[in-house]
């Protein structure tokens, strides 16, 4: 199986937490659920210095476990376009990361920020997909991530959450109308996943955890389960091999 969305966390976020999850201690959680691959981004990076926890994600985990951990550079629109064109350059020449993360609703800018359109264009120039948070808008509404993706149909872009609990029929709309849309399933219902499977693109769906977000280690450990439960049943039966790990495999190979 493959993740396709998971997060390193680090001490300080969220604000308070004295926890930080290590390389090690994420394998085998991963291993024991029979995941092969995460695709991960830093949850600080989102909160503080893109920089600097972009770095710490390369040199802890993904250069350690190429195989196993997949970077996702984040980057803070308030520092720049030249930062983030610098910091995109870094990640993808140097660090070997392999998509971009964005999370408006945390790091509390509208999507249409000019900056964000740079990012886009940057992503298509290295071949990264990007992995947007969405379902909560004002500051990552669906549709509007879906507007992105249309001005911009050589970049993958990955619906983090498939529309959460509102907007999933919204997700769906934009499966059907974008090549480049894929819906992960993080946070969705049993039935909501269900409609998905019978009206999105059968080939834009991915299996995702959200693993580590938040600041519960004891969450960790059932989280994944929960995920692949809620697809399961909603599945009733039916083969799901493509969107546990097919799928991926065409965004990044």
């Amino acid at each position: 199986m493959i993740d396709t969305h998971g997060h390193v966390m680090g001490k300080g976020y969220p604000l308070g937490s004295d926890y930080a999850i290590a390389a090690k201690e994420m394998l085998e959680v991963i291993d024991r659920h029979g995941i092969s691959q995460i695709w991960l981004s830093h949850c600080n990076a989102m909160a503080f210095d893109d920089s600097v926890y972009n770095r710490e994600l390369y040199l802890e985990y993904v250069k350690p476990y190429p195989d196993r951990f997949v970077g996702f550079a984040c980057v803070d629109p308030f520092k720049g376009m030249e930062h983030c064109r610098e910091e995109i350059r870094r990640c993808a020449e140097e660090y070997g990361f392999k998509g971009i993360k964005i999370h408006s609703w945390i790091q509390g800018f509208a999507i249409h920020h000019p900056i964000l359109y740079d990012v886009l264009e940057k992503a298509g120039r290295y071949g990264m997909p990007v992995l947007f948070h969405d379902g909560t808008p004002p500051y990552a509404d669906t549709s509007q991530i879906a507007g992105m993706a249309e001005r911009f149909p050589e970049v993958p872009v990955i619906l983090g959450h498939a529309g959460l609990y509102d907007s999933y029929r919204a997700a769906i709309s934009a499966s059907q109308q974008l090549d480049n849309i894929y819906l992960c399933l993080v946070g969705s219902t049993i039935q909501s996943i269900a409609e998905m499977l019978k009206k999105a693109r059968r080939n834009r769906i991915l299996f995702g955890s959200d693993f580590c977000f938040g600041n519960d280690p004891d969450v960790y450990q059932t989280l994944i389960d929960d995920r692949l439960d809620s697809l399961r049943e909603a599945a009733d039966g039916e083969k799901i091999d493509d969107i546990l790990y097919g799928n991926a495999g065409q965004i990044i190979k």
